[in-house]
């Protein structure tokens, strides 16, 4: 499921900008993530990429990185802090998707030049 989940989120990221409604609400997916409270720099990346994100109560996080294929290729769990730096020195070039879960859920993607 979670898998199905991140495939589809992740197809709606390829596109450069879309919004739909959810709950009222009109809700913007963009290769820019500030928008929704969380940065996800360099990106495109080649050694390292940086996340930061709300967490002012210090609540635990799970990351989820998702190649192409659907697979999940890294996960990150107890994330306590506001941000996290991840190496990319044995990640293979090319577009990957990520969900971070929390209190609230954040989905995104990276390039890996």
């Amino acid at each position: 499921m979670l898998m199905k989940k991140i495939i589809l989120i992740g197809l709606l990221l390829t596109l450069s900008s879309i919004s739909f409604a959810q709950e009222g609400q009109i809700i913007e997916i963009s290769k820019d993530t500030s928008f929704l409270g969380i940065k996800l720099f360099p990106n495109p990346a080649q050694q390292f990429v940086e996340l930061h994100f709300p967490n002012p109560n210090s609540t635990p996080h799970h990351l989820f990185l998702v190649d192409l294929n659907g697979r999940v290729v890294r996960t990150y769990g107890d994330i306590r802090q506001d941000q996290l730096r991840i190496s990319l020195a044995d990640m293979s070039r090319g577009l990957y998707f990520f969900e971070l879960r929390g209190e609230k859920s954040y989905y995104g993607r990276l390039m890996v030049e």
